[in-house]
């Protein structure tokens, strides 16, 4: 059954959107599994990393079952676009940590530490858009 094209782009980044966190989740199992993560937090428990990559992996046969039951393709933006993104997040992220965006947050920056809070976001803030601008070297800000 074919879709309407917006129907069908939406289905697309439904797919592409969980595809991408699942191969996130199976990232993390791995590195749970080979001692990457050091926390302290206590180990999984017997079965329950199996249990998520089996619950991963019927979450991605059912994906797959709707993209042929609907004639969807997954998109797979290029690399650059990718990039973008994750670019574009870690921006939001920084400026939501001003000092005056987390005023709501309790008590106020002591003086000393609000300009050096400020200037750790500002320098992360630059990095991040040398970055962006070394992906989108055309676009202008």
């Amino acid at each position: 059954m074919a879709l309407d094209e917006l129907h069908e782009r939406r289905l697309a980044t439904v797919m592409s959107v969980i595809e991408d966190a699942l191969d996130r989740i199976e990232l993390l199992t791995e590195n749970v599994e080979q001692g990457g993560e050091s926390s302290t937090e206590c180990l999984p428990a017997r079965g329950e990393l199996d249990n998520l990559r089996q619950s991963a992996g019927r979450v991605r046969e059912r994906l797959r079952a709707a993209a042929l039951r609907f004639d969807v393709k997954r998109v797979r933006p290029p690399w650059r676009q990718k990039l973008a993104a994750e670019l574009s997040a870690l921006w939001v992220v920084l400026e939501n940590a001003t000092p005056r965006r987390m005023k709501g947050y309790g008590r106020e920056f002591a003086a000393g530490d609000r300009a050096d809070w400020e200037e750790l976001i500002r320098d992360l803030l630059q990095e991040i858009e040398r970055m962006r601008q070394t992906v989108t070297p055309n676009e202008t800000s």
